[in-house]
């Protein structure tokens, strides 16, 4: 997916103010980019923005979790600046969280609004698209045992995450595909100083949610 991204980003030949990253399976309303635009000038440090995800089931829109630091990896529009300025894209799965962090440590905000003009629907179910949503669980699992995520962390996600579909074993799946990686020794993002920051902000979440504040 994300070589896909940058072997369209290598033939851009033009001057440009902002960078997208959109999968195919969206839909979207005719304002979206008007609406993000006035919210980027109206918000100086603002480095990437989205709306919320929604998928449709059972004729109703239901809305994906993502807290609203986060950006919607399926449709995420940055500055360019700021983009180039955390070095874009790790080619790897966890890569819409890493860039993240990165925004957040290099100063910059990051969010997804709730606003109806930017809603987004996403016509699939989120992970599923490596063959089958049981792997995606395990990929993302994997994913954050390379970007440096803490175990009690991941542990309270997947945990939280049962409650999404598939019922129970997906949120299993993440702890599973986390720890698999773990013994196996695999890889990990090299860059100490952002794995330390991301288990600090992750750790300071987990006191946040006992302290009953919520992930929000």
């Amino acid at each position: 997916m994300i070589d896909a991204f940058y072997d369209g980003y290598a033939t851009i030949d033009v001057d440009y103010d902002f960078v997208a990253k959109m999968d195919v399976d969206l839909e979207f309303g005719p304002t979206y980019l008007e609406r993000a635009v006035a919210l980027f000038r109206t918000n100086p440090n603002l480095a990437a923005l989205s709306g919320k995800v929604f998928r449709r089931e059972k004729g109703l829109l239901v809305e994906e979790f993502m807290i609203d630091e986060m950006v919607a990896g399926q449709f995420k529009l940055y500055r360019r600046d700021a983009f180039e300025r955390i070095g874009g894209f790790v080619r790897e799965v966890m890569w819409d969280g890493i860039d993240f962090h990165r925004a957040r440590i290099a100063g910059f905000r990051t969010a997804s609004f709730d606003d109806p003009e930017l809603r987004i629907v996403h016509l699939r179910l989120m992970g599923s698209s490596d063959r089958s949503v049981y792997r995606g669980r395990l990929r993302l699992g994997r994913g954050q045992w390379f970007m440096g995520s803490a175990f009690p962390y991941v542990l309270a996600s997947g945990l939280f995450r049962m409650r999404e579909k598939p019922c129970g074993i997906g949120g299993l799946l993440i702890i599973a595909g986390y720890l698999q990686a773990a013994v196996q020794g695999a890889r990990r993002l090299e860059d100490d100083t952002f794995r330390a920051e991301l288990r600090r902000w992750q750790y300071e979440r987990l006191r946040r949610l006992f302290r009953g504040r919520g992930p929000r």
